[in-house]
């Protein structure tokens, strides 16, 4: 809304009326008698004042939503920005940076002996595109008496799962990996 700004108003003889009587004692009607208006000046009247009026209320109304908005999106916090697949994960971008994503990968059926009795496995995943990985775990989707733990790690893009298990058959193992980091904007 455009700002109102006010101009004289330029006659011929400032002041000037004429005074004609109405017929009562001490009682005139006065006019403007002010000869050639070079410039008429801003109106004095209601839609005058009504857009001044506007004008004050709509700049207040911008300054409270300029100070209000930063607060009320502090207020609201983290929230999901973006979902997708990426690398074979299903990931939720938040709006503070972080990335979360999960996979559901096989572990097996080769292990390597660690100790007498008990075995690792490990599998590289490529993290979700633009995540670089902060922290993560994997828990198996079928409990097993053979399995003992598993450890995600990460450098960068890459998602390293290492699983553990005690002696018994060399089988595959599904797992659900969740990872947490941070994506570039």
């Amino acid at each position: 809304m455009a700002n109102t700004y006010f101009t004289d108003r330029v006659v011929q003889y400032p002041g000037r009326v004429t005074m004609t009587p109405t017929g009562n004692t001490n009682e005139y009607d006065l006019a403007r008698a002010e000869g050639n208006v070079t410039e008429p000046g801003t109106p004095f009247n209601a839609d005058t004042f009504n857009e001044i009026a506007n004008q004050i209320i709509a700049d207040a109304v911008a300054e409270a939503v300029a100070e209000a908005v930063p607060d009320a999106v502090e207020a609201v916090g983290k929230h999901v920005i973006e979902t997708g697949t990426s690398n074979g994960w299903t990931y939720e971008k938040y709006s503070d940076g972080t990335m979360r994503a999960t996979q559901q990968t096989s572990i097996g059926p080769t292990w390597n002996s660690i100790a007498s009795g008990f075995y690792a496995a490990q599998k590289d995943i490529t993290a979700p595109s633009g995540m670089t990985f902060r922290a993560g775990f994997a828990s198996p989707t079928v409990k097993s008496v053979y399995l003992t733990g598993v450890q995600v790690q990460g450098s960068g893009s890459t998602v390293t799962v290492t699983a553990h298990r005690l002696s018994g058959a060399s089988n595959t193992f599904n797992y659900v990996v969740y990872i947490e980091g941070t994506y570039s904007q």
